[in-house]
């Protein structure tokens, strides 16, 4: 697939034809990040994803902001419980063309297994998904209501 050229009004590349859309589902290279990289791009569509390795999990079709598709095969937990909070917010946002960031913040080794032999201990990928490109992502007010 071709990439497009970003429209200069909305530095967005141009919707991806829905031929386009149905061989990325299946052919999109996967999102394979080293901890601080970032995935900027559109959501436009989901599979379900299946592996030896993994229960089924979500496949985010993105389409970044150069015009390429990439998928995000969300097998991590903390990444499938956020798209789970952010499912409104995706779901709108593909309808409208909006961007979204993910950051791959790393591997980490769980507070009850650090200073236990390496074979016993367990880790869990990390991640920061967030509607917005990342210099629009903003903080929210803190409420202290709990």
């Amino acid at each position: 697939m071709a990439t497009s050229k970003p429209n200069p009004v909305t530095g967005l590349p141009a919707p991806l034809s829905g031929f386009d859309v149905k061989v990325a589902l299946q052919t999109a290279p996967a999102w394979r990040p080293e901890p601080g990289e970032k995935l900027v791009g559109i959501p436009v569509a989901t599979r379900v994803g299946t592996s030896k390795d993994f229960p089924d999990y979500p496949v985010l079709l993105i389409q970044t902001l150069d015009g390429d598709p990439v998928a995000f095969h969300a097998f991590h937990t903390l990444a499938q419980n956020r798209l789970k909070e952010l499912k409104a917010e995706i779901i709108k946002a593909a309808k409208n063309r909006e961007v979204m960031t993910f950051l791959y913040l790393g591997s980490f080794i769980t507070n009850e297994t650090k200073g236990k032999e390496p074979k016993d201990q367990t880790s869990y990928h990390n991640y920061f998904i967030d509607m917005g490109r990342p210099e629009d992502v903003t903080a929210d007010e803190p409420s202290f209501d709990f």
